[in-house]
């Protein structure tokens, strides 16, 4: 965590950046430990894609920490899907928006006519089928 911040200062040597990046590094594990202190694979996992949502610059997470645009007690309160940048949400919720549309754009049947189900058209109104015409040797089909 504290190389990934530093990281950041190194590329950006001109912005005068208020926060440690040990002090953050430090007070994250803290609290990430105290939310995860019974499931060590759970604190792995979170542990994971914070440092790669850090290391993601569109994201901004890491300048927002060390100019202290966000506290650490913030950060850790997001939910994993916060931690995608807006650009990756706004074309996920376009693909979802698209794949609506396009399920919806499917022609429905405008009667009971056209629906076949299994082999067996059904041909009347109240759901008399041909199966039902095939059962009952009285049954008069016109």
């Amino acid at each position: 965590m504290t190389k990934t911040l530093d990281s950041y200062r190194s590329k950006h040597p001109d912005e005068d950046l208020p926060q440690s990046s040990s002090l953050i590094a430090k007070s994250y594990e803290e609290m990430l430990h105290k939310k995860y202190n019974d499931s060590l694979s759970g604190y792995k996992l979170r542990f994971r894609k914070d440092l790669v949502a850090l290391k993601n610059s569109k994201t901004g997470f890491t300048h927002d920490l060390l100019f202290g645009v966000m506290k650490v007690e913030d950060f850790i309160k997001l939910e994993e899907r916060d931690l995608v940048p807006q650009i990756q949400k706004e074309q996920d919720k376009k693909l979802l928006e698209d794949e609506l549309k396009m399920k919806i754009g499917k022609n429905l049947p405008s009667d009971i006519n056209q629906i076949k189900n299994n082999k067996v058209f059904v041909g009347e109104k109240w759901g008399v089928s041909e199966s039902a015409a095939k059962i009952d040797p009285d049954f008069d089909v016109e």
